[in-house]
């Protein structure tokens, strides 16, 4: 049970990582491939941009961890929590948009994550 909290933790710490990634894109506006020597200066120079990356290493960390106590198989779904948590975030911070297809879509990874978790 208690590697589970951790893929939660890990999911939840990758999830704000990419909303620090996006809120940090916004506010940075339009970039180019052709813009790669500034944008990169740009980019690691943005607070979001690097409490994005802090973030990932920490769930980096905790993923190994989880990783060390059990197997991949049933470990590695329980990612696609990941695009649930996104996605409402996106809904909630960004106003995304979210499409019945979408939606459904959220459902069935869900079910499909209670399903590995409960094997």
């Amino acid at each position: 049970m208690r590697s589970l909290y951790l893929v939660l933790l890990s999911v939840a710490m990758g999830s704000t990582a990419q909303v620090c990634w996006k809120l940090a894109a916004t506010g940075m506006g339009p970039m180019s491939v052709g813009q790669a020597a500034s944008g990169i200066v740009r980019l690691f120079t943005n607070w979001l941009v690097l409490l994005g990356v802090a973030l990932y290493a920490l769930a980096s960390f905790l993923w190994i961890i989880v990783l060390s106590r059990v197997q991949l198989s049933y470990a590695y779904p329980m990612l696609a929590l990941t695009y649930v948590v996104v996605t409402l975030a996106s809904w909630f911070i960004f106003r995304e948009g979210i499409s019945a297809v979408r939606l459904a879509g959220i459902v069935i990874i869900i079910i499909g994550v209670i399903m590995v978790g409960s094997s």
